[in-house]
């Protein structure tokens, strides 16, 4: 989920929030591509991050497409 943030007109600073678990494998696949992906769901706490943060490790797990 993306939320825009108050005052905050550039999207690159709104709030992106999801599982602290598809955080983990999406670093863990922009690190190491062959890495095999385990859901674990105890890693179902939301996390917020800056959607800038969130859209280098989105490009590097094939999701659209970099600048």
């Amino acid at each position: 989920m993306v939320q825009r943030r108050d005052g905050k007109s550039d999207p690159g600073t709104w709030w992106a929030w999801l599982p602290a678990g598809d955080l983990a494998a999406l670093i863990e696949f922009a690190r190491d591509p062959d890495a095999v992906q385990v859901p674990n769901a105890r890693l179902a706490v939301p996390v917020r991050l800056e959607l800038a943060d969130l859209l280098p490790l989105l490009h590097a797990a094939g999701y659209g497409e970099a600048e």
